[in-house]
C-alpha cells in the first residue's frame, strides 16, 4: 500500500510539474505576442517559425453566414431551389420549384429553411439527416462553386482527396483551388525549393500535367490561373463559358 501511495504522489508531482512547465511556456508566448502585436515585421516572423497547424488562419468562405449569402443571391437575381435549396442562376420558375432568392427575405418560414439547409443551425439529427459533419459538407453541393486552398499539397493520397472533393461539387460546377505547381528548374532546386520546407508539411507536389491527370481520373478538367491558382470542372455554367477556356 505504501508503494502505491509513493507511486501516485510520484506521479501527482510529475504531472504537476509539467502543468507548471507548460503554463510558463505558455505565458511566455503570450507575451512575446502582445510585445510584437504591433511590430509587423517582428509579429511575421514570430508566426513563420510556428510549427503547420499552430499558425493563424482563416477559411473566409466557411465564415460567411447564410443570411449574407441569400442577400448576395437577390442581389443576383437568383434563385433557390425549393428542395434541394441549392442557390442557382436565373430564370427562376415557381412550377419546377426554383424561387426568386428575393423569397427568402419576404417568406419567414421559407427563410429559415434556407437557413437550416445552408449551416448547422437548428441542427437536429434525424434518420435522414443524422450526422452534423455530413450535413456541413452537404452545404458545398449547394454551391456551383467549391473553395480549396492549400490542401491537396498536404494529403498522401491526392486522388482519393480529390474523389472526396469532386461529390460535393454542383454540376454544373467548378472547384478553385490553389497548390503551387513545381518550377521549371525543379531539378536543380530540388529540396532546396522553399514549397517542399519540412515546416510547410508538403507531401505531394504537382507539375500542372500531374493534376490534369489527378482530376481526369474523376472527369474533371483542371485549367490553371497561374503557377498557385486553378480551377477544376466538368461542365462549367453558362456564364462562366465566355470568360474561360480549357488548356
Amino acid at each position: 500500500m505504501a508503494a502505491l501511495v509513493a507511486g501516485a504522489q510520484n506521479s501527482s508531482r510529475a504531472s504537476a510539474s509539467k502543468m507548471l512547465v507548460s503554463s510558463g511556456a505558455e505565458e511566455r508566448t503570450a507575451e512575446y505576442l502582445a510585445s510584437v502585436r504591433e511590430k509587423p515585421l517582428l509579429l511575421m516572423g514570430f508566426l513563420k517559425r510556428l510549427p503547420k497547424g499552430g499558425d493563424l488562419h482563416h477559411h473566409l468562405t466557411g465564415a460567411v453566414y447564410a443570411e449574407s449569402y441569400i442577400n448576395y443571391a437577390v442581389a443576383d437575381a437568383d434563385c433557390i431551389d425549393r428542395t434541394t435549396f441549392k442557390i442557382l442562376p436565373p430564370p427562376c420558375d415557381q412550377a419546377r420549384g426554383l424561387l426568386p432568392a428575393s423569397q427568402a427575405i419576404s417568406d419567414f418560414v421559407f427563410r429559415n429553411l434556407v437557413i437550416d439547409a445552408l449551416s448547422i443551425r437548428n441542427f437536429h439529427p434525424t434518420a435522414e439527416d443524422r450526422d452534423v459533419r455530413l450535413h456541413f459538407f452537404a452545404t458545398f453541393g449547394k454551391f456551383d462553386l467549391v473553395t480549396c486552398f492549400e490542401t491537396l499539397e498536404h494529403v498522401p493520397d491526392p486522388v482519393a482527396s480529390i474523389g472526396a472533393i469532386v461529390d460535393y461539387v454542383a454540376e454544373p460546377g467548378a472547384v478553385f483551388y490553389s497548390t503551387l505547381t513545381q518550377p521549371d528548374d525543379l531539378n536543380d532546386k530540388g529540396m532546396s525549393w522553399w514549397y517542399v520546407g519540412p515546416r510547410n508539411g508538403h507531401i505531394s507536389l504537382f507539375s500542372k500535367q500531374a493534376l490534369q491527370v489527378a482530376w481526369g481520373r474523376h472527369g474533371f478538367k483542371t485549367v490553371s490561373f497561374d503557377a498557385g491558382h486553378h480551377l477544376a470542372f466538368r461542365t462549367l455554367p453558362d456564364a462562366w463559358r465566355r470568360t474561360i477556356a480549357p488548356g
